[in-house]
């Protein structure tokens, strides 16, 4: 966007433009200013020698800013040109839409900033082995989980405590601060950078910072997604013992599993639409 926004700007000479249009409807404010005494005078004005001095005044800058500034001559045509013009509408989209994005950017920052000081959260983990009738589990720690049921998604989950989550609210406010400070870097180039500089061929007006390290996120998120869906969370052991209630108490012992790409592409649908309800879930599904 703010490429565009450069790009835009260099090729249709806007800021000449608007910053003439705006001297333009100075000169206009100006005359229209030295002409009011003139409109709104009496008749019977006793002072016939102050209102030439006026309207020669008046035509003498009138002239002189003809004279020496011949361009402005026209000045509504380059104006409504302008104004006409969607290159400018389309600039200003552009620079609307860079408004957002900074803002949703700061917005996240001081969220997930907010959530990275305070302790580390209570998250559910869900596993097919907890349902239909597990009410508790015992781990090779010896913690103890209560199993919630949750028939609407076909598992029973436990609450333990949320290190992943931790982590990953910790990196975002360390790579949204860092991507920050590269897209201003990157706007520097932009607004500095011609567009017919080039570098072995290359053309440098561009921004090179957030497509790098865009790519690089982008590498990092998929490497600790392989390596959280391909391990179980922390605090937790492989072994459990599961204690059911169907008519009468049982336990068993039983192995977790990862959650791998299936159950973390699961997980994120129901952490994201989980608000949808029975849109979601279906009309079928009870709490």
């Amino acid at each position: 966007m703010a490429q565009v926004l450069f790009l835009i700007v260099e090729d249709k000479k806007l800021l000449s433009r608007l910053r003439q249009a705006l001297a333009n409807q100075n000169v206009r404010d100006t005359c229209s200013k030295l002409r009011a005494p003139l409109h709104h005078r009496p008749k019977s004005d006793p002072n016939p020698e102050e209102s030439q001095a006026i309207e020669t005044k008046s035509g003498a800058i009138e002239g002189a800013s003809t004279e020496g500034n011949p361009q402005i001559v026209h000045v509504g045509s380059s104006e409504k040109a302008l104004w006409k013009d969607k290159a400018l509408w389309v600039a200003v989209f552009a620079l609307l839409l860079l408004l957002a994005v900074f803002i949703l950017q700061i917005l996240g920052l001081a969220r997930a900033l907010r959530g990275s000081k305070a302790s580390t959260p209570l998250v559910s983990w869900c596993s097919p082995i907890f349902s239909p009738f597990g009410i508790a589990l015992l781990d090779g720690n010896c913690d103890q989980y209560p199993i919630v049921q949750t028939f609407k998604k076909g598992v029973g989950c436990i609450m333990i405590p949320g290190s992943q989550q931790m982590s990953w609210l910790k990196a975002t406010v360390a790579g949204t601060g860092l991507s920050l400070g590269l897209e201003m870097l990157d706007i520097c180039i932009l607004a500095m950078v011609h567009s017919t500089t080039r570098w072995r061929g290359v053309k440098m007006r561009r921004p090179w910072f957030s497509m790098f390290t865009g790519v690089a996120v982008l590498g990092l998120i998929l490497v600790f997604g392989i390596i959280y869906a391909s391990v179980l969370p922390p605090g937790i052991t492989e072994r459990v013992w599961i204690v059911t209630n169907a008519g009468s108490p049982l336990i068993y012992s039983g192995k977790l599993g990862t959650a791998g790409l299936r159950g973390a592409i699961i997980g994120w649908n129901d952490g994201v639409f989980s608000q949808w309800g029975t849109t979601y879930f279906g009309g079928w599904a009870a709490d």
